[in-house]
C-alpha cells in the first residue's frame, strides 16, 4: 500500500515539474521574441498611399519642368508602386525619356501606354516625336509607319493640338516644310494656352521664313526700336537677319526677346533647328 501511495506522489511531483519547466520556457521564448520598446509604426492605410502618388506625380512634373528629367522618371515609377490605378503613367515617363533623348525607352513607354490603352492618341504622338528625334540624329525611320501612327492618332483624338505638332516636327525634320507649316498651323488651331501658341507660331513662321528665301529675298524688317512688336516678331526678325547675314541685329533681336519671353520659353525657341543653322555657336549665350 505504501509502495502504490510513494508511487503516486512521485508520479505527481514529475509532472509538477514538467509543468515548472514548461512554464519557465515559455517566459524565456517570450523574452527573446518580444522587440525592445520603439516608436510606435502605425500601419499606412491605402488612403494614404494614394495620396502620397499623387504627390509624387506633382513632383514629377515639378522636375521635368525644371529640366531633371532623371529624377522625373524616378519619381512616376514610385508613383505607380504606390498606385497601380493610376493612369498614363507611361506616358508622362515616356515624355520625360524623349526629353532626355533617350528615344529606345520613350518608344517602349508609348508601346505599354497603348497595350494598356492609354493615351491612344498621345502616345502614338510620342512614338512620332521620337522617329523626328530620329530623324534629326541622322537616322533612317520609315514614313508610311509615322503617317500611320498619325492617322490613328488623329482618329483617336482629333481635337489634340500634340498629334498635329508632333508631325510637324517629324515634317522638319526629313525635310518637308511645307507640311511642317500645315501642321503647326493645325495645332495652332487647337490650342489655347498663349506658351503653347508662341511656340507653335515661332516654328511655323521660321518654316514659312526658309520657304521664301529664294522666291522673297527681302520681306519686311521691323525696326529694333518699335516697341510694339509682339515676342513672335522679334523671333522672325531675328531669323530674317540671319539670313541676310546680319548678325548683330539677329543678337539685338534675341536680346529683346529674351526679355519679354519666360526662359524655359525663349530656351526652347532658340534650339529650333533654324537658329542653329545659321547662328555661331559663340553668338548666342546659352540658354541653359
Amino acid at each position: 500500500m505504501w509502495l502504490g501511495v510513494l508511487r503516486t506522489i512521485l508520479y505527481t511531483l514529475a509532472a509538477l515539474m514538467v509543468c515548472a519547466v514548461a512554464f519557465v520556457a515559455g517566459i524565456f521564448v517570450a523574452r527573446q521574441t518580444v522587440r525592445p520598446p520603439g516608436p510606435l509604426e502605425l500601419p499606412v492605410t491605402p488612403t494614404e498611399q494614394v495620396n502620397r502618388a499623387k504627390e509624387l506625380i506633382e513632383e514629377a512634373l515639378a522636375a521635368r519642368f525644371e529640366g531633371d528629367n532623371a529624377k522625373a522618371i524616378q519619381l512616376f515609377g514610385e508613383a505607380a508602386t504606390l498606385d497601380s490605378s493610376l493612369k498614363g503613367l507611361d506616358y508622362q515617363r515616356g515624355l520625360s525619356f524623349l526629353f532626355s533623348g533617350d528615344f529606345p525607352n520613350a518608344e517602349a513607354a508609348a508601346n505599354a501606354s497603348l497595350a494598356e490603352g492609354e493615351e491612344a492618341a498621345n502616345a502614338r504622338a510620342l512614338l512620332i516625336m521620337c522617329a523626328a528625334g530620329r530623324a534629326r540624329a541622322g537616322e533612317t525611320t520609315d514614313p508610311k509607319q509615322v503617317e500611320e501612327w498619325f492617322g490613328e492618332a488623329r482618329a483617336k483624338d482629333p481635337l489634340s493640338s500634340f498629334v498635329h505638332y508632333a508631325m510637324g516636327e517629324y515634317n522638319r525634320a526629313i525635310g518637308q516644310p511645307r507640311a511642317a507649316v500645315d501642321n503647326y498651323r493645325r495645332a495652332l488651331e487647337r490650342v489655347s494656352a498663349a506658351d503653347s501658341y508662341l511656340v507653335a507660331t515661332v516654328k511655323a513662321g521660321l518654316s514659312k521664313l526658309r520657304l521664301r528665301q529664294t522666291s522673297d529675298p527681302k520681306p519686311f524688317m521691323p525696326s529694333i526700336d518699335d516697341p510694339a512688336l509682339p515676342p513672335e516678331e522679334l523671333f522672325f526678325a531675328a531669323a530674317q537677319a540671319l539670313i541676310n547675314e546680319d548678325t548683330a541685329t539677329a543678337r539685338a533681336f534675341l536680346d529683346r526677346a529674351e526679355k519679354v519671353v519666360r526662359p524655359d520659353i525663349f530656351s526652347a525657341l532658340l534650339r529650333d533647328s533654324f537658329f542653329q543653322d545659321f547662328l555661331p555657336e559663340d553668338s548666342v549665350n546659352d540658354p541653359q
